[in-house]
């Protein structure tokens, strides 16, 4: 793949960040839509979650094996290839017709947006100049944390206006104009887009499967599943797809790094799942006074990752996490003593320090992993990072949840509060790690090239 470090091509970045905010904003954009999409197709509450879990299993079991499968392919056809595959997904989504079509369509969908997932950090090495790297993942970790977080609000607002057909059918004319951005700005290079092999295949199979079984067990309280998703697992994890996944992750910076990112993004996600129930069950606001103050949050990240990005591609990188943890530690506490008589202003700037913290962290943590991978295993690299996201985003509901349940009887708000200090806690744990990276390298000026990892057999 080319790099060309003497010009960054923001075309190429724009139309790449573009094409992760539709992603994300489908994660969640379609939430709001469910009721209505089961009237329409006569399925029942249970059922309507395969609604967003048909597009959220194929990301995780695609994300790992398509960066394999990028690192080996032309950057330029397969960031092509990918947004016009996820254009055409979301089309037949907006016209499917009954329940099984929208099902495939949505796997479709998912496929094609755990490509783009892998996308990011090889776009990235290729077009961005080492020296801008932090303002590139900081347009990235602006538009993919507020689709993400924003989907629902957005959502709502689409089917309110053009239907829930209209959530989908809008990525159409967004797609267009990133393909446009990314063929008169994606390098050009001699590779093609190979077929993809059995291990590749073999390790979509057996992370979907894992994902699938466990999910379905948590639904069904079915040992069985859980006992199948185990398996997949561990046959994953045995398998030689595995290993350099294994080792990337046991690599010098890998651990830390991913373990704070995970931690951040689950306290995050929780706090953002239990937001809706403070304000709306607790306080008995409507739905469009919570969506307006839990804006505070994606607010709150789009002002300040701007600003993290150009900041690290002028100081240490490691220090702009840790005083990212500072502010969400801060945003969390404050939430904590917060009952059923806060006025909105007193919830959204808390909440807003929460998003400040988390515009100052991700990117930079991103810029650091990118600063640590091989040239031939950026795609890879960038795949485990994209996952850990996700993963955080889908632990943090769960801790949420937890708590509620966790509460006495007719006691809503003591469930909140356990799911307010359970996200502090993480986050005060991403603080103690966060110090502990800038201790352990303060003497080095720069993140240091971690050592070869060894190639995929």
């Amino acid at each position: 793949m080319t790099n060309d470090t003497r010009r960054t091509s923001w075309s190429a970045v724009i139309g790449l960040a573009l094409v992760v905010f539709l992603t994300t904003l489908d994660q969640t954009a379609a939430n709001v839509a469910l009721p209505i999409i089961g009237r329409e197709f006569g399925m029942t509450e249970g059922s309507t979650q395969w609604v967003l879990l048909s597009y959220f299993l194929p990301i995780v079991a695609m994300t790992l094996p398509a960066g394999r499968w990028v690192d080996r392919a032309s950057l330029r056809w397969a960031f092509l290839l990918a947004v016009a595959g996820f254009a055409v997904a979301s089309a037949l989504v907006s016209v499917a017709p009954g329940a099984v079509f929208l099902f495939v369509a949505r796997v479709l969908q998912g496929a094609f947006s755990g490509i783009i997932a892998a996308l990011v950090f090889p776009v990235l090495a290729a077009v961005v100049r080492p020296d801008q790297r932090g303002r590139a993942f900081g347009a990235l970790a602006t538009l993919g944390p507020i689709g993400s977080i924003a989907g629902p609000g957005l959502g709502g607002l689409i089917a309110a206006h053009l239907g829930w057909r209209g959530i989908f059918l809008i990525n159409v004319p967004v797609c267009a104009v990133a393909l446009w951005l990314g063929a008169r700005s994606m390098p050009r290079d001699d590779g093609g887009l190979p077929v993809p092999d059995r291990r590749q295949l073999r390790e979509t199979l057996s992370l979907g499967m894992t994902l699938t079984g466990l999910l379905i067990a948590l639904e069904l309280g079915s040992w069985i599943f859980a006992l199948l998703g185990v398996a997949a697992l561990v046959l994953w994890v045995q398998s030689p797809e595995s290993r350099v996944v294994l080792r990337i992750v046991g690599s010098r910076l890998g651990p830390p790094l991913g373990a704070l990112l995970l931690f951040v993004i689950t306290g995050g996600g929780a706090i953002n799942f239990l937001l809706p129930f403070l304000i709306q069950e607790v306080q008995g606001r409507t739905p469009d006074v919570a969506g307006a103050t839990m804006l505070a949050l994606p607010l709150g990240i789009g002002i300040m990752a701007p600003v993290a990005g150009w900041l690290a591609d002028r100081m240490d990188t490691r220090r702009l996490p840790l005083l990212g943890t500072v502010f969400g530690v801060a945003g969390t506490l404050l939430l904590i003593p917060l009952d059923g008589t806060a006025a909105q202003l007193d919830i959204a700037w808390r909440i807003a320090l929460i998003g400040i913290g988390l515009g100052l962290f991700v990117s930079p943590i991103q810029t650091l992993l990118l600063s640590s991978a091989r040239p031939d295993q950026t795609a890879l690299v960038g795949a485990v990072a994209q996952l850990t996201l996700m993963l955080g985003f889908t632990l943090g509901p769960v801790i949420g949840a937890a708590s509620l349940r966790l509460a006495s009887d007719g006691a809503l708000m003591d469930g909140i509060r356990i799911g307010f200090i359970a996200s502090a806690v993480l986050t005060a744990i991403a603080l103690v790690g966060a110090l502990a990276v800038w201790i352990a390298f303060r003497a080095r000026p720069t993140p240091v090239q971690e050592p070869a990892v060894e190639a995929q057999a």
